[in-house]
């Protein structure tokens, strides 16, 4: 399950190391090559890991893309996002029949922002951001953690309820959080 994100991570130029069966270690080797994403069902390049890819786009060098293939509204923490200065921007992309390519319902007379495009290599500074859900949540933290200053995450209690010690582990990592 996890080999296409270990493949596209290598290309991006992400150092990883396999302690052990299915444990790993990421570090940082060198800059970050911005990679075009399409979200598929397994074994692709699944849905859930993209909030946290858009993260790691935006200290790529250039321009990257994302386009979310299995559900509508994937995007909801990008207007979070570029709250702490981010470039972000929904893009239209043409498909071809839409109704096999996408896996949700797609109606034809809807307007879906299914695409986004993220400028790489912007400094971040801080904001006060609102979560909106677990996976988006976890991005905008990380995103928090990466800006300049001083940032407030509001909702952050989702984030408890879907990663196990959340906090601790942000800590553990060399983050500086904590709760209010």
């Amino acid at each position: 399950m996890i080999a296409s994100f270990l493949k596209i991570m290598r290309e991006a130029g992400a150092g990883i190391e396999e302690i052990s069966n299915y444990k790993y270690r990421f570090f940082y080797k060198g800059e970050i090559d911005s990679i075009n994403i399409e979200t598929s069902p397994h074994p692709g390049f699944m849905t859930d890991w993209q909030p946290s890819w858009a993260i790691l786009m935006l200290k790529a060098k250039g321009s990257s893309v994302i386009h979310e293939r299995i559900f509508e509204n994937r995007f909801s923490y990008v207007e979070e996002l570029k709250k702490l200065g981010s470039k972000i921007d929904f893009v239209d992309i043409a498909v071809e029949n839409p109704e096999i390519f996408y896996h949700f319902n797609h109606e034809k007379d809807k307007n879906y922002q299914q695409t986004i495009k993220i400028q790489g290599g912007e400094e971040l500074h801080n904001a006060i951001l609102d979560i909106s859900d677990l996976r988006a949540g976890a991005a905008l933290a990380c995103g928090a953690l990466l800006a300049d200053g001083e940032s407030i995450v509001n909702g952050a209690s989702i984030l408890e309820r879907g990663y196990e010690n959340f906090v601790e582990k942000v800590r553990k990592l060399g983050g500086e959080i904590k709760k209010v």
